[in-house]
């Protein structure tokens, strides 16, 4: 028997990198997948490699309640249950010193890092709690735990998500669902591509 059998999980970010490299162990440790990103056709080669009957893919703005709501309720309906949030959707945003911020640039890196997180908290852990338990991760990062040069959007997104992971446990602890934060050091991600041009093109 695998470890994940009969268990649903929702990937946001699942359209490349952690995300999908998420979505193949778990569905071959026997889970239903769904995953839910902007890249749609990302999305349709992750959900093609793992096959149709096991996985599916909704085109999800994580920042967007609306959509996130629909994310859920996609799982849900599609599955039955969600047993599994990995909240993992993210974006660096520009890497420039605080002062040349543009605010508009460090609100959307907000947005998507810290916005999203909390909309999916926010609709996942009502389900949760009504099937009593659950997990929900949370992909921070080491920029969650000091601080980077140049990175002042995504580092204070990614210490924002430690302390949203500490609240959520502090209520909802004793219902059966736990929280956690992971914290990746550089990973060969698009992602890590685009911090290490940033820093040095």
């Amino acid at each position: 028997m695998k470890r994940l059998d009969g268990k649903v999980v929702l990937i946001t970010g699942g359209g490349g990198g952690i995300g999908a490299e998420t979505a193949r162990l778990f569905a071959a440790e026997g889970a239903r997948v769904v995953l839910a990103d902007l890249q749609e056709p990302a999305l349709q080669s992750v959900v093609q490699e793992i096959g149709t009957e096991i996985s599916t893919y909704i085109v999800t703005d994580v920042s967007d309640g609306g959509q996130m709501k629909q994310a859920v309720e996609t799982a849900v309906q599609r599955y039955g249950r969600l047993d599994v949030l990995f909240a993992n959707a993210g974006t660096e945003g520009r890497i420039v010193p605080l002062v040349d911020y543009e605010p508009s640039e460090f609100q959307r890196v907000i947005d998507v890092n810290v916005m999203g997180v909390f909309l999916g908290l926010k609709y996942t852990i009502p389900v949760m709690q009504k099937q009593g338990g659950g997990s929900i991760i949370i992909t921070s990062s080491i920029g969650g735990l000091k601080g980077f040069a140049g990175l002042s959007a995504y580092v204070t997104s990614k210490h924002a998500l430690v302390g949203m992971m500490r609240s959520a446990v502090l209520e909802i602890g004793n219902s059966g669902v736990r929280v956690n934060t992971i914290h990746p050091s550089p990973i060969e991600t698009r992602m890590m591509r685009s911090i290490e041009e940033g820093a040095a093109p």
